[in-house]
């Protein structure tokens, strides 16, 4: 049968909960009990991160008890090797003669850049599905949010839909595959050094043009 639909502007519904904001917490509670159980749990569950620029979003080596949803802005992953080495050719730098040696292309650099995670992406899903400690830590190239699923939140969502651990399992493939890829093109005499800042640098969102 017909109905009478009343039609609100979101201009104009935004100006009435402006000037009487009483009906905030009645119209909250009545949508709140539209949404399905499972919507309401990870809404409450979620963190909503907001990560100056500069700034760390996960230290390499901590635990990894949650992983990331990249809502806006850029992180860059860089990894630091610990070179074994250098503290013996220190103490011993008077016996060593490096002035005829040819530099070393290839030498492991203290600080490495892995790559980038902008709009969209998960970070950190690997860690949390191997039990592991991060292996890279995540800088904030600019202000970002991102939101923080916690560990046990993932493993609920996990049993309640397995075919979440299907999805996941290809993007966790893709990405192992992208990683090697790119570890045999950087390890090629013939490959370019600046064909490895390329591969991370195709995802932008937005792009500044300064003048000289």
């Amino acid at each position: 049968r017909g109905a009478v639909v009343a039609y609100v502007l979101r201009k104009d519904f935004v100006n009435v909960l402006d000037k009487f904001y009483m009906l905030q917490l009645p119209i909250a509670a009545k949508l709140k009990r539209l949404l399905p159980p499972l919507i309401r749990t990870i809404d409450f569950a979620l963190e909503w991160c907001n990560i100056a620029s500069g700034a760390l979003l996960a230290s390499q080596g901590d635990r990894a008890n949650g992983f990331h949803i990249v809502i806006s802005g850029r992180f860059r992953v860089v990894r630091h090797n610990r070179l074994e080495n250098s503290d013996d050719e220190q103490a011993n730098g008077n016996l060593i003669d490096r002035s005829n040696s040819a530099p070393d292309e290839h030498k492991t650099k203290e600080w490495e850049v892995l790559g980038e995670y902008g709009h969209g992406q998960s970070i950190g899903e690997v860690e949390v599905l191997t039990a592991a400690r991060r292996s890279s830590s995540l800088i904030a190239v600019r202000d970002s949010e991102t939101a923080r699923i916690p560990r046990t939140l993932f493993e609920m969502l996990l049993l309640l839909n397995p075919a979440i651990m299907v999805k996941l399992s290809r993007i966790v493939a893709q990405r192992v595959l992208e990683s090697k890829n790119r570890d045999v093109l950087v390890g090629s005499v013939s490959a370019p050094t600046s064909l490895r800042a390329s591969e991370f640098n195709a995802d932008y969102k937005t792009i500044t043009i300064l003048p000289t």
